[in-house]
């Protein structure tokens, strides 16, 4: 097994905008909801189900700013998002801050990851660092698993210490039935 730096970068980083597309705008929830005929027996033209969450002038914080990172970094400043992010060292990127770990736990909106898993990284995200984010706060995962503490992580979204988790990776896949993560209404997991 070996590491094809430039495989993925768009489709992942596409992948990591469609979640956070997905939690804020409630597409899939609309549709079906005009499907069935919801809107068409409403008397207001502006009906909705739920609040949609506008992402300009908000901050994410990337953590990994490589190929895949930088790229949905891009992606999310045509949004009118602010970057913010940690890396082994700061890149020096032009409008994208260079924070360390805590600063941008506390700071960012939204969290995502995309870096590689090893003795550094592995449980990156523990329960220091989410009682560190903000309570509206979202943790996007496309990278790998192992960089979150699978218990912390439930704990914190049980205890509303963070809005939501978005993952497209987690430790073993596919998970088990019984996965702590799977089922919880502010778990949003992709296969």
């Amino acid at each position: 097994v070996c590491n094809v730096p430039s495989y993925g970068t768009y489709s992942v980083a596409q992948h990591a905008l469609a979640m956070l597309l997905h939690y804020s705008n409630h597409v899939a929830e609309h549709a079906l909801s005009v499907k069935t005929g919801d809107w068409s027996s409403c008397e207001d033209w502006t009906y909705t189900l739920t609040r949609i969450s506008e992402w300009y002038g908000k901050t994410l914080g990337i953590i990994g700013m490589g190929n895949i990172g930088s790229c949905f970094a891009g992606m999310a400043e045509s949004m009118g998002m602010n970057i913010i992010y940690h890396h082994t060292r700061d890149l020096q990127l032009p409008n994208r801050r260079f924070v360390d770990l805590n600063t941008l736990a506390k700071t960012a909106d939204v969290v995502s990851l995309h870096c590689p898993l090893n003795e550094k990284t592995d449980k990156l995200i523990n329960e220091k660092f989410l009682s560190g984010m903000k309570s509206n706060a979202l943790l996007i995962n496309t990278s790998r698993g192992g960089l979150i503490d699978t218990i912390a992580l439930r704990e914190a979204l049980q205890c509303h210490t963070i809005a939501a988790a978005l993952l497209d990776v987690l430790e073993k896949e596919p998970p088990p039935p019984d996965h702590p993560l799977i089922g919880l209404p502010n778990a949003i997991i992709t296969p």
